[in-house]
């Protein structure tokens, strides 16, 4: 679990980012801190967008916690 996300699953920031990249957002609502740090992840430059939910989606395959979201 990620600090940032308020002790939410990683998992779940792995799923927002694409959902909410495609104007198609979850219908949870996980609290102000994760919003914030999901904010954070969609305002960085798409690259680094790109790197970290690449680097995310690996590491939840291979069962290791996702790295820290872009600052």
């Amino acid at each position: 679990m990620l600090a940032e996300t308020g002790g939410y699953p990683d998992v779940f920031l792995l799923e927002a980012v694409p959902h909410s990249r495609a104007k198609a957002p979850t219908t949870y609502y996980y609290g102000e801190q994760f919003g914030e740090v999901l904010e954070r992840v969609l305002t960085a430059p798409p690259a680094a967008q790109g790197r970290w939910l690449t680097a995310a989606a690996d590491a939840v395959g291979d069962c290791r916690p996702v790295p820290r979201p872009p600052r």
